[in-house]
């Protein structure tokens, strides 16, 4: 992801038969998803026709996909927006496609791979890190998260008791 971009929501699932998908919102701003707003995937520009909340899911139907197989293909799709013109965050709080792709190091040095994917739960997000073997999932809590160092490209973390086993 370009750090000219920002994440907005990621596509879970096709919904009904003509097009119509389910996503998860990764944006604290409600009016990203307002009906005539366009959203990117991989550079592709989707156009929100209708936005509504169905079985406690927001459910969009794209101007651009009118089939459920295509509603598909997005399946599990990052959906982003230019970041220009994003207000700055406070200090110590980061745009998720500031941390994706950084590396992912403990105190002592131990190198745990690249941050892939980052997890929205109700209580912290979690950050999905790789190390070519193995997958690891850290906690986005100030008692594992020692520093995020986007000039270097490194969070360093004091991992919990059993994390890393």
């Amino acid at each position: 992801m370009s750090e000219d971009r920002l994440i907005v929501g990621r596509v879970i699932s096709a919904w009904g038969l003509r097009g119509d998908v389910t996503i998860e919102v990764i944006s604290t701003n409600p009016r990203r998803f307002l009906p005539g707003n366009v959203v990117f995937t991989a550079g592709r520009p989707l156009t929100l026709d209708r936005v509504r909340q169905a079985s406690g899911k927001m459910v969009v139907a794209f101007a651009e996909v009118r089939t459920r197989d295509d509603a598909e293909a997005l399946q599990g799709a990052l959906l982003d927006i230019p970041s220009e013109g994003v207000p700055p965050l406070d200090e110590g709080v980061y745009y998720q496609h500031q941390i994706l792709g950084l590396g992912v190091k403990t105190a002592e040095g131990r190198d745990l791979g690249a941050v892939t994917e980052i997890l929205t739960t109700g209580a912290n997000d979690v950050y999905v890190a790789h190390d070519g073997k193995r997958e690891y999932l850290i906690p986005a809590i100030g008692s594992v998260v020692q520093s995020i160092d986007l000039q270097r490209g490194v969070i360093t973390i004091d991992p919990l008791p059993g994390l890393l086993d």
